[in-house]
C-alpha cells in the first residue's frame, strides 16, 4: 500500500495489486463534513493504470504508464481525463491543439523512455518529469502542454524537486550527478535548456531536495551508508558544506 496524497475533502490512497502486472488499486476518500464535523466517509476504489500516482492540487490524479505516458483521471467520475504529452514524439497529428488530449486516443508519449520521477510544484501550476531517456520535462498543468526540455544527465533520472517560487528545478540522476535547472532562463523561448549548474556526487542520487528560499539542496546519496549531502547555494554556485 502507498499513500498518494490528500486535497481538501479527498484523500487517494493507492494500493498495489498482489498480482504482477496488473493496474493498482486507487482507493478515492471522499470526507463529507456538516457543521465542523465529519458526518460521512466513503471509499470508492477504481483502477488507473501507472506505476508512479500524483495527486494533483485540483484532485486530479496524474499516472505514468508502462506507455510512456502521462495520464490524467477524474478521481470522483472515476474516468480518464486526457493525456499530457511531448508533440516531438506523436507521428500523427494529434486530434487537439492544446496538449491534453482526450483519454480515448491511441498512446501518445511524454518520454522516449520509461518515467521514472514526477512531482507537481508548490503551487500546482506545474510538472516536472524524469525518465530513463536522461531527460526532464517542464509541464504547464493548467495548458497541458510541454513547456520545456532540460538535457545535460548522462543517464535515468531518479529524483526531482522544484523550489517553492517555482524559480529552480533540482535533479538527480543515476549518473552520480545533481543538476540546477534556471526556470527564468530563457524564459518564453522554448527548445533544450542546458543546466545551470551541477555537482558530483560519487554515487547514484537517490533523493534531492531544495530548501525554502532555495539556498540549500539536501541531496541523499546511495553508498554504501545512503549519505546525506548538503549544497550551498550562493549565486547560483554550488558549494559542498
Amino acid at each position: 500500500m502507498g499513500f498518494t496524497g490528500e486535497q481538501e475533502n479527498l484523500v487517494v490512497i493507492q494500493c498495489n495489486s498482489v498480482y504482477e502486472h496488473r493496474a493498482p488499486w486507487v482507493y478515492a476518500f471522499m470526507l463529507i463534513k456538516e457543521e465542523g464535523k465529519l458526518d460521512q466517509i466513503t471509499a470508492s476504489p477504481f483502477q488507473c493504470p501507472g506505476h508512479i500516482h500524483k495527486l494533483l492540487n485540483d484532485g486530479r490524479i496524474l499516472t505514468a504508464t508502462a506507455t510512456k505516458e502521462l495520464i490524467l483521471w477524474d478521481v470522483r467520475k472515476q474516468v480518464q481525463c486526457g493525456k499530457l504529452y511531448d508533440p516531438d514524439l506523436v507521428r500523427s497529428t494529434p486530434p487537439s491543439k492544446t496538449g491534453i488530449l482526450p483519454p480515448k486516443t491511441p498512446p501518445m508519449p511524454a518520454h522516449i523512455d520509461d518515467i521514472t520521477y514526477i512531482t507537481v510544484s508548490p503551487d500546482g501550476s506545474h510538472l516536472v518529469s524524469g525518465s530513463h531517456d536522461k531527460a526532464v520535462k517542464l509541464w504547464n498543468l493548467t495548458t497541458g502542454t510541454l513547456v520545456k526540455t532540460f538535457l545535460g544527465h548522462r543517464a535515468k533520472i531518479t529524483c526531482l524537486d522544484i523550489s517553492e517560487d517555482n524559480q529552480m528545478i533540482a535533479s538527480g540522476s543515476s549518473d552520480q550527478t545533481i543538476m540546477l535547472w534556471n526556470l527564468n532562463y530563457n524564459i518564453g523561448g522554448g527548445g533544450l535548456i542546458t543546466p545551470l549548474n551541477h555537482f558530483y556526487a560519487h554515487a547514484s542520487i537517490v533523493q534531492v531536495k531544495l530548501s525554502q528560499g532555495g539556498k540549500y539542496v539536501v541531496a541523499v546519496v546511495d553508498d554504501k551508508l545512503r549519505k546525506l549531502v548538503f549544497l550551498k547555494l550562493e549565486n547560483w554556485e554550488v558549494k559542498e558544506d
